[in-house]
């Protein structure tokens, strides 16, 4: 929907392939900021405390603790890893769980967390900031019309640097059969993130009405663009303005105009999934309260058939 560069765009993301061509992308990205140590330390201000300090390495990936033993990650970025470094420790994996039909992983450790983040089970945050980490690099390569106005920018290469950015979640979406996610959209708006590779699993928070931060998505993937409507040349890539590339949409490639939203991300909800995770961690299940907010974003759900890219 955007059609002007964003004001401090942030493009992060995890290991994970193309959906439609098995590559790998990546990238972290900013589009008033070349700068690799830009937002590399933890927000402050109105986003202090917005979950940055839960955020533990598991191989390349992110992974948020969730109870004293717990982390919860994505499940498409798992690789055998057996280790999770949190706060400076490192914990030895004693075992993984996947809940079933959602993209969310949960490892439990040996030895106790000191502090972790608590969930958001409300009605989806649709409309309000969100604040998400990641892991990836420095943008890449401009994307230019052809009047030589910039439409955004291809993933870059990675370099492991833990990072963050924030956006406006618009709605919620279902994909295949791994459940429902939120989404939002590349496009204006301050520190503004998207997802790459390597930001895969990494914790999306969302501040709740009791003024806590608390963890409401993992980080999932993005959409897919191509040159023309056979899908030749298909990439992954941070535009504000899609104008002339075509994008994945239930299983058809659509041209896109001014007036289409930029690049397209998703977080796997955590309250749809907060029963099965409390099942897990021991963390207590949600209030009658917060049950009629889950059911309130299971009605906002709307069905999204497409392939995307994992980040």
């Amino acid at each position: 929907m955007a059609t002007s560069p964003v004001t401090k765009g942030l493009l992060t993301a995890v290991s994970a392939c193309l959906s439609t061509s098995g590559d790998f992308a990546y990238g972290v990205l900013f589009a008033t900021s070349g700068d690799p140590a830009y937002h590399t330390t933890a927000p402050d201000g109105e986003q202090a405390g917005a979950g940055w300090q839960y955020e533990g390495v598991f191989g390349t990936v992110l992974g948020t603790a969730i109870s004293p033993s717990h982390f919860i990650t994505a499940a498409h970025a798992d690789i055998p890893w057996s280790q999770f470094v949190y706060q400076g420790s490192t914990y030895s994996i004693t075992s993984k769980s996947f809940i079933p039909g959602t993209d969310l992983m949960i490892a439990e450790v040996s030895g106790t967390f000191a502090e972790w983040a608590q969930l958001y089970t409300g009605a989806a945050p649709v409309g309000m900031e969100v604040v998400t980490m990641g892991m990836g690099g420095p943008r890449g390569a401009e994307i230019l019309d052809s009047g030589g106005n910039l439409q955004g920018w291809r993933n870059g290469t990675s370099d492991g640097v833990k990072r963050w950015g924030s956006q406006e979640i618009e709605g919620v979406a279902t994909i295949g059969t791994l459940g429902d996610f939120l989404f939002s959209s590349f496009g204006g708006g301050s520190d503004q993130s998207g997802l790459s590779a390597f930001d895969s699993g990494g914790g999306t928070f969302v501040l709740d009405v009791d003024n806590i931060w608390k963890l409401a998505g993992i980080n999932y993937g993005g959409d897919t663009f191509a040159l023309n409507a056979s899908g030749v040349g298909a990439f992954n890539a941070a535009l504000f303005d899609p104008s002339g590339y075509y994008r994945l949409e239930d299983g058809a490639w659509t041209l896109q105009g001014p007036a289409d939203s930029g690049t397209r991300y998703y977080f796997s909800s955590i309250s749809a999934s907060a029963d099965a995770i409390a099942a897990i961690t021991g963390v207590p299940e949600p209030s009658a309260a917060a049950l009629a907010g889950l059911s309130s974003f299971l009605l906002l759900t709307r069905r999204r058939s497409h392939p995307i890219w994992t980040a």
